[in-house]
């Protein structure tokens, strides 16, 4: 399970550090503030969700 992720330079996030991640996450907020952004580099770093 990942416990912390760093996104550097990746889309509109510049440097973006999620830390104390659980099992299940919630990300909340507008559009186009990048929640699928998020999800997309942890796809991307490989890591198992």
């Amino acid at each position: 399970m990942i416990k912390d992720f760093i996104i550097n330079d990746y889309r509109g996030l510049k440097n973006l550090t999620l830390n104390d991640l659980n099992k299940i996450n919630v990300f909340v907020g507008p559009n186009n503030c990048g929640k699928t952004s998020i999800l997309e580099a942890i796809i991307l770093s490989g890591l198992t969700i």
